[in-house]
């Protein structure tokens, strides 16, 4: 069973592979190239500051999918965050004095770690 997710998620790896473009030659990868004077950065002029090089069609594709799956990530930690906050929320409604609470555990947790009170 263990195999067969191992064996799904390397294919999805290649065909993710097989769909990104390659590095720009020139620049290699980083979509900027050194100025001639000083130390300014200039956008490459042969992949229009992509950073790879080939079929423009390709690259935009690629660039919508990262861009997809990245949005689907961002979307599901704002959901998880707000369940987090609603369970917040509900704790603070059931215990008012939840600060006090905290003060004291940590209190008698360094009186358990370190065998003495320090008041």
């Amino acid at each position: 069973m263990k195999t067969g997710k191992r064996v799904d998620a390397a294919l999805k790896m290649a065909k993710e592979q097989q769909l990104k473009p390659k590095p720009c030659p020139c620049c290699h990868g980083k979509g900027e190239t050194k100025g001639l004077f000083g130390d300014s950065l200039w956008e490459c002029f042969h992949c229009d500051g992509t950073g790879y090089s080939g079929n423009a069609i390709s690259i935009a594709k690629w660039f919508r999918a990262v861009l997809m799956q990245r949005t689907k990530l961002l979307l599901d930690i704002r959901n998880q965050f707000k369940l987090l906050q609603a369970e917040n929320n509900l704790l603070k409604q059931i215990y008012p004095d939840w600060k006090e609470r905290i003060n004291i555990e940590m209190a008698e947790q360094c009186i358990r770690k370190n065998h003495s009170r320090f008041d």
